[in-house]
């Protein structure tokens, strides 16, 4: 039975640790949720800047990417908890602060800061980016499959510039 021994001896002679340890990781937790408050607050203010509607599409995003956050600071929990386990039976004590958390949160809460500096401009110049870039792929595609059709556009759009210009 000495695999359960520890559970007394971890509970009695380090509860102190064990609460530095707990108020650790609920700081942790609790910076990355402040942080993805603060860029969803930010998201609806560029949203108004920008004057785009505000959907549930960002509200999705937002629920997602808690989910997603906090699926892996969980993995990063248990981690930390294995290592908690291994430290006790080495041979030399080894100081355990719960790393995995501290470095996927800081990670997180570091995404999120970088998402609330960028500028409502940005993304609105990336949006035109990627529609120009789906466009080139439509017209490729359309050119590709049926050449004649793409010369019958490319002839009214023609005359259509040449009637604005001289009407």
């Amino acid at each position: 039975m000495k695999l359960f021994a520890f559970i007394p001896e971890f509970i009695s002679q380090d509860y102190d640790g064990m609460m530095i340890k707990g108020l650790i990781i609920t700081f942790i937790w609790l910076l990355v949720a402040i942080m993805i408050a603060l860029d969803f607050y930010s998201g609806i203010g560029k949203a108004k800047q920008a004057n785009e509607m505000r959907s549930s599409e960002g509200f999705r995003r937002t629920t997602k990417k808690i989910k997603e956050y906090y699926m892996v600071m969980i993995c990063a929990l248990i981690f930390d908890c294995f290592v908690s386990i291994i430290t006790y039976y080495l041979p030399f004590p080894l100081p355990y602060i719960p790393i995995m958390t501290l470095g996927i949160g800081f990670w997180h809460c570091f995404v999120e800061f970088k998402s609330i500096q960028e500028k409502a401009d940005d993304k609105y110049r990336r949006k035109m980016n990627d529609g120009l870039t789906d466009l080139i792929q439509i017209v490729n595609t359309v050119k590709s499959s049926n050449p004649e059709l793409m010369d019958t556009l490319l002839e009214n759009l023609k005359s259509k510039n040449n009637t604005e210009k001289n009407g």
